[in-house]
């Protein structure tokens, strides 16, 4: 099984290729991290045998969206959803691809917790956010979004635990991302919401 996924990983190359969008995104690096993840992942390996189409087209999408599977990075990952392999963009990858376009001259999400000050200062500034890394924070209450665009604004948006949860709802997975990486997903939620305000954003709906 793991021979066939790395052959079928390796004829992926002249599509990937075609698909190309940045040039610092190269075929050598992303097959070997491709590889890696199938390797590390019985269950996405046999969700690409189940469903070749849907890893040919996450394998496409590295190369069209132009962002990296190193792990590393913590930017995009394959992973099994729905019987169909995907390329899901952690909000990081998200931050990072706004930026490489020039949407954001930079951005940052965080999560607020219950023992932290926190006064927002209207959706055009950043806020004002005090907490104490090493101690204990309490519960999370909510999250916020702050970025700087191009003509030096800034955009914040907002995100009660409600709202989140809201959101976590939806998601048919009983025991996918939600369940192990909440926080990672959280500020996904929120970055998300956030990019339909920043320029060019309709650029980040498939991400």
């Amino acid at each position: 099984m793991s021979f066939s996924i790395i052959e079928f990983v390796k004829q992926q190359e002249p599509l990937f290729s075609g698909a190309l969008t940045d040039q610092s995104v190269t075929w050598a690096k992303e097959s070997q991290f491709a590889m890696q993840l199938f390797q590390k992942n019985d269950f996405l390996t046999k969700t690409a045998i189940g469903n070749p189409a849907s890893a040919q087209n996450a394998i496409i999408n590295v190369a069209a969206i132009g962002i990296t599977l190193n792990p590393a990075s913590k930017l995009a990952y394959l992973v099994p959803r729905d019987g169909m392999v995907c390329l899901d963009i952690s909000y990081m990858g998200l931050l990072h691809l706004a930026q490489a376009t020039g949407s954001i001259k930079w951005g940052q999400c965080k999560l607020v917790y219950s023992n932290d000050t926190y006064e927002s200062n209207g959706l055009d500034s950043a806020p004002t956010h005090k907490y104490n890394a090493f101690g204990n924070r309490g519960e999370v209450v909510g999250g916020y979004c702050t970025v700087k665009t191009p003509d030096g604004d800034y955009l914040t948006e907002e995100m009660s635990l409600a709202e989140i949860k809201a959101t976590e709802a939806t998601s048919k997975a009983k025991n996918g991302p939600w369940k192990t990486f909440w926080a990672e997903m959280a500020r996904k939620t929120i970055v998300k919401r956030a990019s339909k305000y920043w320029p060019r954003a309709e650029r980040l709906d498939n991400a």
